[in-house]
């Protein structure tokens, strides 16, 4: 059986934590397409509310947000002053140390646009 050596993997959590880190804080993040995707979805809802959770198969989620995050949700309301309200996990430096980088309730909206942006419990 091959043997691998066990302390290489906080090494590469890391690793994986800066390059990820490195998404969010990405200056060529243009957060004006993920609007025009979410503007192209509310024309299309006729009403009512879009949900989108942000667990498992992510890409539907990142398409409309921009966001790599696992506990993250948003919703969609075409007709209220709000259309688009984000609701992240709060900061934590210790979580990110082994998760990476997450967005604070600034820059939910400042970095990704959102109307209004929530703490959301675990």
């Amino acid at each position: 059986m091959k043997k691998y050596n066990v302390r290489l993997i906080p090494v590469l959590l890391i690793i994986f934590s800066v390059f990820v880190s490195g998404l969010l804080d990405a200056e060529d993040f243009n957060k004006e397409i993920f609007q025009k995707r979410r503007q192209q979805l509310m024309e299309q809802m006729d009403g009512g509310i879009a949900v989108l959770r942000s667990a498992g198969n992510m890409s539907d989620f990142y398409y409309l947000t921009g966001l790599y995050d696992q506990n993250a949700i948003i919703l969609i309301i075409p007709e209220e002053k709000e259309k688009y309200i984000m609701f992240i996990q709060p900061t934590s430096p210790s979580r990110e140390l082994w998760t990476g980088k997450h967005p604070g309730l600034e820059e939910a909206k400042t970095v990704f646009g959102a109307d209004a942006a929530n703490q959301k419990s675990m």
